[in-house]
């Protein structure tokens, strides 16, 4: 289905869990929430889920202080790095779709319902995010990889749940900012 055209239904609003995997993300970690909970999409069908990976500054008293429903953190028993975080975090889910996102990936509030509107399609099972870089102050090695990642994720607008989710991977939904369908019954790693 890459480049096919897919259904997609501006009144179509799935429930979503926004997991942001952290670790020593005090800087942005209220800033990351704060910005999540601004989106434009229906308080009562958006989650947001810290998954932290030990972190040992200030990231878990801050989340904890904006104590909001809506918010929840889960901190690993041990190191294990991002993958580890996903692969704990996620089986805990319950929501239609999930929305993976980096702490320091700030989202324009229309964003969310521009992606969703596409699972209105029931062929569809993950969709990228376009993130554009602006800092004054950026490093190369980051701009370049999230660079690369963006330009892969831009040419795949759709992708079908039966030939990419159940494969065991999403080609087309980096982890930096992208949401993908999970099933019931399906079990998903990283």
């Amino acid at each position: 289905m890459f480049g096919a055209k897919c259904r997609q239904d501006e009144a179509f609003f799935p429930s979503v869990a926004v997991v942001v995997p952290v670790y020593n993300e005090e800087e942005v970690v209220r800033a990351k929430i704060e910005n999540i909970l601004a989106l434009d999409y229906p308080a009562d069908k958006l989650s947001v889920w810290i998954g932290s990976d030990c972190s040992t500054d200030a990231t878990h008293d801050i989340v904890r202080k904006l104590a909001s429903p809506r918010v929840s953190l889960w901190i690993a028993g041990k190191r294990g790095g991002k993958t580890e975080v996903l692969n704990h975090l996620v089986p805990r889910l319950s929501a239609d779709v999930i929305l993976f996102t980096d702490a320091n990936t700030m989202h324009k509030t229309d964003c969310l319902r521009k992606m969703v509107r596409s699972y209105a399609d029931p062929r569809v099972g993950a969709v990228a995010g376009l993130i554009r870089h602006r800092s004054t102050n950026p490093e190369l090695g980051e701009v370049m990889y999230r660079s690369f990642e963006c330009g892969q994720n831009t040419t795949s607008p759709c992708c079908t749940a039966r030939s990419r989710l159940s494969a065991g991977f999403i080609p087309c939904a980096g982890v930096c900012f992208g949401p993908c369908r999970l099933t019931p019954t399906q079990t998903t790693t990283f």
